[in-house]
């Protein structure tokens, strides 16, 4: 009797030619020569990148492929995440400055437990959530338990960052990263509130 092993999903070739432009266009943008030549090589950088993620990685799953028809939204989402995201950093860092520079240093740090709120409980959506809460002044990543679901969260003022506030903005969060990834219920999330340690 002979033993099938399962075979590696192949990456579908539209997917990922849409994938590499969107890292081309990126690529012109980070490089600032607009040529044809960086054009290229970012394309190449890109399909190269795409190809080997998808060989050494589970990401991304089958129900995140890209569909063509979902792309606009994507990118909408992608856009508004990057605009939030740029927003809370410039508020945060006045706010961390202001209280820097103040000669009484009001600050009062905490440590919470956020949710990551994805049901799916995917690396991909913990890594992103880390990511945004890190960059934001004030507040830094300092563990997240892939088990559990959980981020460990240290924030530079308690009154500011509240349980509340922080699973609100994860929520939001988690709500744009699933349109991003293309989800067919972006909206779902896991309700599990936050907890302060």
């Amino acid at each position: 009797m002979t033993e099938t092993t399962p075979t590696k999903r192949r990456p579908r070739f539209s997917t990922m030619i849409v994938m590499a432009t969107l890292a081309a266009l990126v690529w012109i943008i980070l490089s600032g020569d607009v040529s044809i030549q960086n054009l290229i090589l970012g394309f190449l950088f890109g399909l190269v990148v795409n190809f080997v993620i998808r060989q050494n990685t589970n990401l991304p799953t089958s129900d995140e492929e890209l569909n063509i028809s979902k792309l606009p939204s994507q990118i909408a989402a992608f856009l508004v995440y990057i605009i939030k995201l740029e927003y809370d950093i410039l508020r945060s860092g006045i706010d961390v400055a202001q209280r820097v520079l103040s000669p009484s240093m009001s600050i009062d740090p905490g440590i919470y437990v956020i949710r990551v709120h994805d049901p799916a409980e995917r690396s991909l959506v913990e890594g992103i959530t880390a990511h945004g809460i890190s960059i934001t002044p004030g507040s830094l990543v300092i563990d997240f338990d892939e088990a559990r679901d959980i981020v460990i969260v240290h924030v530079l003022d308690r009154k500011k960052w509240t349980v509340e506030s922080l699973d609100a903005e994860q929520l939001d969060r988690v709500r744009l990263i699933h349109r991003m990834l293309g989800d067919r219920e972006p909206d779902k999330v896991a309700y599990d509130p936050a907890e302060y340690l």
